[in-house]
């Protein structure tokens, strides 16, 4: 008998009133399988699912699971932040942040403030056209990113690294048409197991992650999963690495998410994990500021 794939949207648990990111920044395609950008693209991404319509023409084609990553440290540091996390009167977002946190959450001590700057560049630089059933979003997903005028009461010496940023917050800044999807749809917080998530050092299992994750209760194929992640299972030995991979990895994948593989189903129960929460749309919206930092 063909078991019938399931999904449930998460119950909301008002725990926060700010997640670190949404349904569709981990369901829609936005952010390919991979931990490394491509060199030279070979076509435009277009991708359909439940969830959301993509396009991204091929020489934007450069959002990775680095830069939700990145996304993900970003915020949750801004939101550790007294107004930290602005949502603003034009519709747009502030995230007030420490780069040396930040880089030290990625666990890329190694790297410095010009390879962070390079990444914030793509979120800026990569047009994306995404369309869900509640929103619509053409443009980058930040506007644009710069040290701010406030004054970082907790600076320490080692952001001195980061020149005449020395002593204040940088600030990045969501467009209008990402920001709103934080305003209108279930936002998640998954901050607690984000440095598991990170520590997993590849695109797919991220990505994987990622998705089963943001479901209350989840009972689906493997394969529709790999589709729904924007894995590469168009060519049949792409496809059986990519399988293998997963299978390979199943013990920890259940072990710190639980995440269950059997017979080819992926199983998630929301109530099985500790440390990620849902927060409804309603709780997450505010009416906007006017910041001039």
């Amino acid at each position: 008998m063909k078991r019938k794939k399931t999904t449930t949207m998460p119950n909301t648990v008002f725990k926060q009133q700010v997640g670190n990111t949404t349904v569709s920044f981990v369901r829609g395609g936005i952010f390919s399988p991979v931990v490394k950008s491509p060199k030279r693209p070979q076509d435009d991404i277009i991708f359909k699912n439940h969830w959301a319509k993509l396009t991204i023409l091929k020489k934007y084609n450069r959002m990775t699971q680095v830069h939700i990553n990145i996304l993900d440290c970003i915020i949750a540091s801004a939101i550790k932040i007294n107004k930290g996390f602005v949502k603003m009167s034009n519709g747009e977002i502030r995230l007030f942040f420490e780069p040396y946190t930040v880089l030290k959450m990625l666990e890329q001590k190694g790297k410095n403030y010009k390879w962070l700057r390079g990444k914030l560049d793509d979120l800026v630089a990569t047009l994306i056209e995404i369309e869900t059933d509640k929103n619509t979003a053409h443009e980058g997903i930040l506007h644009f990113h710069k040290w701010s005028k406030t004054l970082n009461p907790n600076a320490v010496k080692k952001t001195s690294r980061f020149k005449s940023g020395a002593g204040y917050y940088y600030v990045a800044v969501i467009n209008p048409g990402f920001a709103n999807f934080f305003n209108i749809e279930i936002n998640m917080n998954y901050i607690k197991i984000l440095p598991d998530i990170i520590r997993l050092h590849d695109g797919i299992l991220q990505a994987f992650v990622r998705f089963c994750i943001s479901h209350n209760e989840l009972n689906m194929p493997l394969i529709d999963v790999l589709y729904n992640i924007r894995a590469e299972i168009s060519d049949d030995r792409q496809r059986q690495r990519t399988i293998k991979k997963i299978n390979d990895n199943a013990g920890l994948l259940y072990d710190k998410f639980k995440i269950k593989l059997e017979n080819g189903i992926v199983y998630h129960r929301h109530a099985d994990i500790e440390g990620i929460y849902f927060i409804s749309p309603e709780t997450s919206a505010d009416k906007g500021v006017d910041d001039k930092r």
